[in-house]
């Protein structure tokens, strides 16, 4: 069993911008909206763990840039399509992880923080009878490598990797009834979401 220890630590701050623009097209038909953004942190605290005791320190500082693009559009009625992406540039900044040995994590990506995201959907829904509708859809997500702990090691990561759900549905909108089927990772795609590592002296 893991224990938990703080050092002294320093509440973090940060600035930020965030720039975008939301647009409509063709009648409302297509949604595009943009967004850049930059945060600098100082000393963000970052948990990480030594003789599987976990230790809260302060990074010196960190810088996390991106850009995301949303985009919705109807081609066809009863036809919606969403695609969603993200570029991520979130690195530690004069990182001095200062438990001996002192390592230099400046440079690093964070933690849980994929270079590069994204998904796409789709969703269609047709009238069957008058009284009752057919509704069936699926959508992919995708991110990229992540590493779990500040020191990016290679063995305690994640490659990129993409998850595809499915679901169809039939409803009754005068009666407010809907009966939904799911098929969750139909692919069956194994990835893990986090991970230790153990630095033993």
């Amino acid at each position: 069993h893991g224990s938990e220890h703080s050092f002294p630590t320093r509440r973090s701050s940060d600035l930020s911008f965030e720039f975008g623009a939301k647009t409509q097209w063709f009648d409302r038909k297509l949604t595009l909206n943009l967004a850049a953004f930059y945060m600098k942190y100082k000393d963000l605290q970052v948990a990480v763990f030594r003789d599987a005791t976990q230790i809260l320190t302060n990074a010196a500082s960190s810088d996390i840039k991106g850009v995301e693009i949303e985009l919705a559009a109807t081609p066809a009625r009863g036809f919606t399509v969403r695609a969603s992406g993200s570029y991520l540039d979130a690195r530690y900044k004069d990182f001095i992880y200062r438990t001996a040995p002192l390592t230099d994590l400046s440079g690093n990506r964070l933690v849980n923080a994929p270079k590069w995201s994204g998904s796409l959907s789709a969703d269609y829904r047709s009238a069957l009878t008058s009284q009752m509708n057919l509704s069936f859809g699926g959508d992919i997500r995708y991110q990229s490598k992540v590493f779990f702990t500040p020191f990016n090691d290679a063995a305690i990561s994640q490659g990129g990797y993409a998850i595809m759900n499915l679901r169809a549905g039939l409803e009754w909108p005068d009666e407010g009834i809907n009966v939904e089927a799911y098929l969750t990772n139909a692919t069956d795609k194994v990835a893990a979401v986090e991970g230790l590592l153990l630095l033993v002296h």
